[in-house]
């Protein structure tokens, strides 16, 4: 027969997803229907809404939805009543119980359900947190692993999901990188630094020193910094309320209130302000240069570090290759090298991707941005943030996993990839500051994975994939056991 999934709408649905899944056949397909309990909750926030159209590109065309009400979720027998009701006008398929979400008393309702029928429905558990898939047969006298299947949720049915989809424009379109790797992904731009201390010293402090830390200024002397450059000239102050009015016209909803930028102490003169010194001003102040020796700009140019001219010994920002996006590509080399040489921690993983910009499908905008993402077969999504550059705040990073959590659900991991290169006791301030930010990073309670000339990156990676290649082997025990 073919099976009858019962589960609570959630806003975690991937994980009522993923155990679906779990009996996926016939090229992803997925056979008999789905039953979406809806509580109260559920209802008013459509939970289930975006799951649907998934299941349907899995070739379920039965979604049914069975309201619970407040009393009903609050009453095992009432919630167990509902349940068997449907399962007996559907009596040509099998009842599949899925455990994942809704509160924690609804499981009483599923138990009694589950005892007054015969045979007793097949319940899953998925239990994230894990990697592991628990199974309660009509026989079993306990919860058992079992394996996620063949046909695992994908990365943009987890997006799907949760409303959510991958932005396809750009110079740089997410790819991805995982199961089957190109070769150029495997490439590592950054291997030569892990070869040669003195180039990595020489790469990190001229970045640091051509790209300092800059400090806002305060909103206050922004505003008083533009009063004192229109000064009172009539001409530079038509200008100034005609550039402003192009800047702004677009952002606000009703165009007459442009007229209040005629007072300099007025809210839109302000806001203009703030944006003039912050994309224009700073703009167009000139970088420091940093000091190269000879050895330097050797060892530099070899590896492809500088794109231009070098005068007296200083070279300038806009001469220097920027090292953000070759961190990024390094990161996703090293990911994918160790992937093909660890395959009991590499088997639980589904897929890799990298450069995904995430947005909502009506959004033209993104909404959020994972540099490489790893997606593991229970559902589980792994972000690795990379972090090239020497500053990183704590607002920043949980900005950031607070819009994982939005993606990937409360099932979702974030780790901060940093380089990290030297003795924590060097005196290279620029490989020092490098130091002290994983410090930081670890401070405020951020996984960290460091980019480092030994094979740190590989035991911290290896230490956040081993709980899924655990829960594979426990599904291989038990087999062995009722062999």
């Amino acid at each position: 027969m073919p099976p009858r999934f019962y589960a609570v709408a959630t806003e975690n649905n991937h994980a009522n997803l993923g155990a679906m899944f779990s009996l996926c056949v016939r090229d992803h397909g997925l056979e008999g229907s789905v039953v979406w309990l809806q509580t109260e909750i559920a209802r008013a926030r459509q939970w289930s809404r975006h799951s649907d159209a998934v299941l349907r590109g899995r070739g379920v065309t039965r979604i049914d939805n069975l309201e619970v009400t407040p009393d009903q979720e609050a009453s095992p027998e009432a919630l167990a009543a509902l349940l068997t009701q449907d399962a007996v006008r559907h009596g040509d398929e099998k009842p599949v119980f899925l455990l994942n979400g809704g509160q924690k008393i609804l499981a009483l309702g599923f138990e009694r359900a589950a005892s007054r029928m015969s045979p007793r429905p097949v319940s899953l558990y998925g239990d994230l947190a894990r990697g592991a898939l628990l199974r309660l047969g009509d026989r079993a006298g306990s919860f058992e692993p079992v394996p996620w299947g063949q046909c695992p949720l994908r990365l943009e049915e987890l997006l799907s999901s949760r409303g959510l989809c991958i932005f396809r424009t750009g110079s740089a379109p997410a790819s991805r990188a995982w199961p089957k790797a190109a070769a150029e992904d495997l490439e590592d731009p950054l291997a030569s630094l892990r070869a040669d201390p003195d180039l990595a010293a020489a790469v990190f402090r001229i970045h640091m020193e051509t790209n300092p830390r800059r400090e806002a200024p305060s909103y206050t002397a922004s505003s008083k910094a533009l009063q004192d450059f229109i000064g009172n000239d009539p001409e530079a102050v038509r200008s100034w309320r005609q550039t402003m009015g192009n800047l702004l016209a677009g952002r606000l909803a009703n165009k007459d209130h442009l007229t209040a930028i005629r007072s300099p102490s007025g809210p839109l003169f302000t806001a203009a302000a703030r944006f003039f010194h912050k994309y224009m001003l700073l703009a167009s102040t000139e970088r420091p240069a940093a000091s190269v020796t000879p050895r330097e700009e050797a060892l530099l140019r070899a590896d492809g570090w500088i794109r231009g001219g070098i005068r007296a010994g200083q070279i300038e920002r806009k001469n220097l290759e920027g090292i953000g996006e070759r961190f990024a590509r390094a990161v996703r080399a090293r990911v994918l090298a160790f992937l093909k040489n660890n395959s009991r921690l590499a088997a639980p993983v589904t897929e890799v991707w990298y450069g995904v910009e995430v947005r909502e499908p009506d959004q033209t905008v993104s909404y959020a941005e994972y540099d490489v993402a790893i997606l593991f077969e229970s559902g589980r999504l792994l972000h690795l943030e990379c972090k090239a550059g020497i500053e990183l705040t704590e607002k920043e990073h949980f900005a950031r996993l607070a819009k994982l959590r939005r993606t990937g659900g409360q099932g979702g991991d974030q780790a901060v990839c940093s380089p990290l290169f030297g003795s924590a006791d060097t005196d290279e301030p620029a490989l020092a500051a490098l130091h002290a930010k994983g410090e930081k990073i670890r401070d405020f309670g951020a996984l960290f994975i460091p980019y480092d000339a030994g094979d740190l990156f590989e035991r911290e990676l290896a230490r956040l994939m081993d709980r899924h290649a655990r829960a594979r082997e426990a599904v291989e025990a038990a087999r062995a056991a009722r062999a």
